[in-house]
């Protein structure tokens, strides 16, 4: 089964609510399924001051915490500028870059207009093995256009995922999640 929990992570995220919700809100979830387990996230390599023209590399590292293997379809990651307590998410003057864990790869993230993010699927599936630390290779380039100000980064790794059970089974639930939010100031 695969889970999706971006919408509205996305959605809360951007008017500050995330950190009130009790874990991820997927399909799984409105489902009437339960969480199995949880997904942790943390990022470093975001500085408190950037300048337009300038590229981010940073790391986000993540591992889940079921008992079952986890195995992405989708990797993200949210950007945005922040001003008087709402974010706005735009494509202009951003582009983001995710190292395939698999072939490791630099290959550019799309910009989807309808969740309002950036993603990657690297069309090779892994093993994410519960209670081990992962991590993924990130860029974030502004361009010389791109919006000055409080800039909103949220990492969205595993945000798409398949659970199985330890005999190849699709496991009925869903990992919790509540995304962490990074701030950054763009001059």
């Amino acid at each position: 089964m695969k889970t999706r929990f971006r919408r509205t992570a996305v959605l809360a995220a951007g008017v500050g609510l995330l950190a009130l919700l009790p874990g991820g809100v997927g399909t799984a979830q409105a489902a009437g399924y339960s969480p199995v387990g949880a997904l942790q996230i943390g990022v470093h390599g975001i500085p408190a001051k950037v300048n337009r023209g300038t590229t981010i590399t940073m790391v986000i590292w993540y591992r889940q915490t079921s008992k079952d293997n986890a195995y992405p379809v989708l990797d993200g990651l949210a950007v945005g500028t922040a001003a008087n307590g709402t974010v706005n998410r735009a494509a202009r003057g951003f582009t983001v870059s995710l190292q395939s864990p698999v072939t490791h790869r630099w290959e550019k993230m799309a910009y989807n207009g309808a969740f309002q993010d950036y993603e990657a699927t690297s069309g090779v599936t892994f093993k994410v093995t519960p209670g081990y630390w992962e991590h993924l290779n990130v860029r974030l380039t502004l361009a010389a256009n791109a919006p000055e100000g409080l800039v909103q980064i949220v990492p969205l790794p595993m945000e798409g995922l398949d659970l199985l059970g330890s005999k190849g089974q699709s496991v009925d639930g869903y990992l919790s999640v509540d995304y962490p939010i990074y701030y950054t100031q763009v001059k």
